[in-house]
C-alpha cells in the first residue's frame, strides 16, 4: 500500500536522485576514448552506456531537474505544519501517486521520462511549492492582524485617567468616538482577513 503524506508525513524518508556521479565522470571518459585519435572500441559490458552517452546533454538536464523536484519535495515533508497537512490533503496525495512512480516504475531508460518529470515539476515546485509559500505568507498575515487587535483601545480611560474629569456627555461622546474607530478597524481587518483566505482556498485546491 502507498503511503498517504497527509497521513504519515512525519515517517516519510527525504529522497534523493538515484544518480551516481561517477557515472558522469565515466561517461566523460567513455566519450574521451571513443573518439578521435583513441577510437578505443567499448567493452561489451559497457554498451549499454552508449545510449546514455549519445545522450548525455539531455541526461545531465534530467538529473538536474530531478534534483530540484527531489529538494522541493523534502522542503515540502519537512516545512508544513499538521494543520496545513489537512488543507493540502488533495495536493499531497496526488504527489503521493507521482513520488511512487518514479520510485518504483519510472528508469533512466523510460521513454516517458520527460513527461513524468515535467509532470512532477509541475505538481511539486510550482504548484504545491508555491501554494505552501503562499498559504504561510497569508496565515502570518492573518495572526499578525489578530494579535493587532489585542493593542486596540477599546475605552476611554487611559492611565492618567483625565478622562475621570469629563461630563457624562463628554465622556458618551469621547466613547463614541472610541468605538467607531475600533469598529472601522475590526471591519477593514475584517475584509483583508476574508480576502486572504479566499486566496487560500484558490491555491490549495
Amino acid at each position: 500500500k502507498t503511503m498517504s503524506l497527509s497521513d504519515e508525513m512525519n515517517h516519510l524518508p527525504s529522497i534523493q536522485v538515484n544518480f551516481d556521479n561517477s557515472l558522469d565522470c565515466l561517461l566523460k571518459e567513455i566519450r574521451y576514448i571513443t573518439r578521435e585519435p583513441l577510437n578505443y572500441k567499448i567493452p561489451g559490458k559497457y554498451r549499454e552506456l552508449i545510449p546514455l552517452l549519445d545522450n548525455e546533454r539531455t541526461l545531465r538536464l534530467h538529473v538536474e531537474r530531478l534534483r530540484s523536484i527531489a529538494i522541493k519535495y523534502n522542503y515540502l515533508i519537512e516545512h508544513m505544519e499538521i494543520e496545513e497537512r489537512d488543507l493540502f490533503e488533495t495536493k499531497l496525495n496526488r504527489i503521493d501517486e507521482i513520488i511512487h512512480r518514479g520510485l518504483n516504475e519510472i528508469t533512466w531508460k523510460s521513454l516517458n521520462l520527460s513527461d513524468y518529470i515535467e509532470q512532477a515539476y509541475g505538481l511539486i515546485n510550482m504548484d504545491a511549492s508555491i501554494a505552501l509559500e503562499t498559504v504561510q505568507h497569508d496565515v502570518s498575515l492573518i495572526k499578525q492582524l489578530a494579535f493587532n487587535w489585542s493593542n486596540l483601545r477599546g475605552d476611554i480611560f487611559d492611565e492618567n485617567q483625565q478622562n475621570l474629569q469629563l461630563t457624562f456627555q463628554q465622556a458618551l461622546q469621547k466613547h463614541q468616538n472610541v468605538q467607531a474607530a475600533f469598529n472601522e478597524k475590526l471591519t477593514m481587518d475584517g475584509h483583508k482577513i476574508h480576502s486572504l483566505v479566499d486566496n487560500i482556498a484558490k491555491v490549495i485546491f
